[in-house]
């Protein structure tokens, strides 16, 4: 049997079938983007809520994260007003639960993203740890 050699090129062709969504092409970009943030508040959160737990390596997901977050913006700036939106944030947020819910102390954190995200992509910011009310 023979195996085919990859070719990007013709790949990208027949994926150019499929059409556009209705956001002019940017939805994929848009979910790509929900995507990066909210792993980057499941990093945050993990690294407020597991404090004892906290270490370099936990930094470096962090940092780099925001660092793909950046690079998903400079192929879309447009999407940086998304940034900004509430139900964007959320959206994020909840995806970001859905990761940790069942991790160590991760279970009681806020239905709310107690960040906004312009914090969370501050590469100075790592969240003190959650005490719930």
């Amino acid at each position: 049997m023979k195996m085919g050699i990859y070719d990007p090129g013709r790949w990208s062709q027949e994926w150019t079938f499929w059409p556009v969504n209705d956001e002019g092409g940017q939805g994929d970009v848009r979910q790509i983007l929900l995507r990066h943030c909210a792993e980057l508040l499941a990093h945050l959160a993990r690294w407020q809520q597991q404090e004892g737990n906290q270490c370099l390596l936990w930094q470096r997901l962090i940092v780099l994260q925001r660092r793909r977050i950046a690079r998903t913006l400079a192929t879309a700036p447009t999407l940086c007003t998304m940034l900004t939106e509430e139900k964007f944030l959320q959206d994020a947020w909840l995806d970001a639960l859905l990761k940790v819910i069942g991790e160590v102390n991760c279970f009681d954190l806020p239905d709310a993203c107690p960040w906004t995200l312009e914090q969370a992509l501050d590469q100075e910011f790592f969240p003190a740890a959650y005490l719930p009310s």
